[in-house]
């Protein structure tokens, strides 16, 4: 299944109150495209019973590595060596989790472009310079990319 030559591309977004949302639906419909054409190589992080699991077993998908967060607790049993695509706030909490961090890089897909309002915020208390530092280095890294046109052209401010 796996080949050395690809990248290892690695999603985690894991539901279990079986409510079908944007990012669900994207996930359960790139995975089976990513395999089936031999873009990359795919570890899905979810629970046996989350809803991305259950719906790519439903639809037959097979070719990915799948891994369990079933006995987690608080800590992601990634495997490094790959480039975890992550959505929304995740990527500010998750990486921290990551049992293993050498050969981990995290790209931010954002799928949600208005969620950037309240990034750098703590409550009502905002962080100066904190968005705009942190949209122009994932800018210069090529560390995220958006869903929505809206996405490239909102304020950093």
């Amino acid at each position: 299944m796996k080949q050395d030559n690809k990248v290892t591309i690695s999603f985690m977004f894991p539901v279990t109150s079986g409510v079908m949302g944007g990012v669900q639906v994207l996930l359960i419909n790139l995975i089976p495209y990513i395999v089936n054409n031999e873009l990359a190589n795919v570890r899905l992080y979810d629970y046996s019973f989350g809803l991305v699991k259950q719906k790519l077993d439903e639809k037959n998908v097979t070719g990915y590595e799948y891994i369990s967060l079933d006995d987690s607790d608080w800590s992601i049993p990634n495997k490094g060596n790959e480039t975890f695509i992550l959505t929304g706030g995740l990527w500010l909490s998750y990486p921290h989790f990551f049992k293993v961090k050498q050969g981990v890089n995290v790209l931010i897909w954002d799928v949600y472009y208005p969620s950037w309002q309240s990034f750098g915020k703590i409550k009502k208390f905002k962080i100066p310079f904190f968005k705009k530092n942190a949209l122009k280095l994932l800018s210069d890294k090529n560390g995220v990319f958006f869903m929505e046109q809206k996405g490239l052209f909102f304020p950093s401010k």
